[in-house]
């Protein structure tokens, strides 16, 4: 997506135009085509018989069809939630956060985030 991004900036700092709307459509298709590949993988390799999907992505029209198809194919089960439920994590994780407030579970200003520490480390 970054790359997609600076692209389309570059390219508008230089004055090129570019098929901004093309790119978009082909950058669309490319993560529908990893994730679904991707999903459909993990399920070849558990033997699952259901999929579910969630979040903001899964209000992707494109997502929800190529899914949908792809079970229909492989005779499995899709669970995905209407789109006006569909909503970006950072609402979830706001939610999650006003509990912890309200039950007193706060940090200090030290307290700092760590986005490449490993889950290892605990």
């Amino acid at each position: 997506k970054t790359a997609v991004i600076n692209l389309i900036h570059n390219a508008s700092q230089k004055g090129e135009e570019l098929p901004v709307a093309d790119l978009s459509a082909s950058f669309r298709q490319a993560v529908v085509n990893c994730l679904t590949t991707n999903l459909m993988k993990a399920v070849e390799d558990t033997g699952s018989k259901t999929v579910v999907i969630a979040g903001g992505v899964s209000a992707n029209s494109l997502l929800r069809r190529t899914l949908q198809e792809q079970c229909d194919t492989k005779g499995l089960k899709l669970y995905m939630p209407p789109k006006n439920l569909c909503g970006d994590n950072a609402a979830m994780v706001g939610a999650q956060g006003y509990y912890e407030f309200l039950s007193g579970n706060i940090a200090d200003q030290s307290l700092n985030a760590f986005a490449t520490k490993s889950i290892e480390e605990g």
